[in-house]
């Protein structure tokens, strides 16, 4: 069986976290531990970066819990960016959804869960055909991608820790969320 300790463990290894050998290992794990700490000020605006863009994407809306329904936990991810030097160039905040909690045929489908990803061979033949035809290539990467998917199940998400404003309600997930 799948504990809370186990999630934890796995939510600190998330691969888009992952650290290079230059990267710091030293990142707070709780919301209080980033706040309170020496780096408090850059935690902050961190979360705060990760907050706007949450809220100019439409992520979610406040209302109150259905009737016989529980709201899945968040939790913040915390990790400090270093460019190839080891210099260190950001800090990160993301706000990801525990959805190791959600029930089958409650808040997913029972026929599973789609998420669209290239393959490799895709990638290998249009890179293939692009340097045949001498095409110039250009990497972007989109800020919060991953949060253009509209959800089709009614999800509901306990207020980010730290960021609860007091009203009782929860947050009614539209867009995914890191974690679903």
């Amino acid at each position: 069986m799948v504990t809370e300790d186990i999630m934890e463990s796995i939510f600190r290894d998330i691969a888009f976290f992952s650290t290079s050998e230059e990267e710091s290992t030293e990142n707070p794990t709780t919301i209080k531990e980033a706040l309170n700490g020496e780096e408090g000020d850059q935690w902050k605006k961190a979360i705060d970066e990760e907050l706007a863009t949450l809220e100019k994407m439409g992520t979610w809306e406040l209302t109150d819990l259905p009737e016989g329904r529980k709201p899945i936990g968040c939790k913040w991810v915390f990790v400090k960016k270093c460019n190839e030097k080891g210099k260190l160039v950001k800090y990160k905040a993301r706000l990801v959804a525990q959805g190791f909690l959600q029930k089958p045929g409650i808040d997913f489908s029972k026929d599973g869960t789609f998420a669209p990803v290239m393959q490799f061979k895709t990638l290998h033949t249009f890179l293939a055909f692009a340097a045949s035809m001498k095409w110039d290539i250009k990497q972007l990467d989109v800020k919060g991608a991953y949060l253009h998917g509209l959800l089709k199940e009614l999800l509901f998400m306990d207020q980010p820790c730290g960021y609860d404003d007091g009203s009782g309600c929860i947050c009614k997930l539209i867009r995914s969320l890191y974690g679903l």
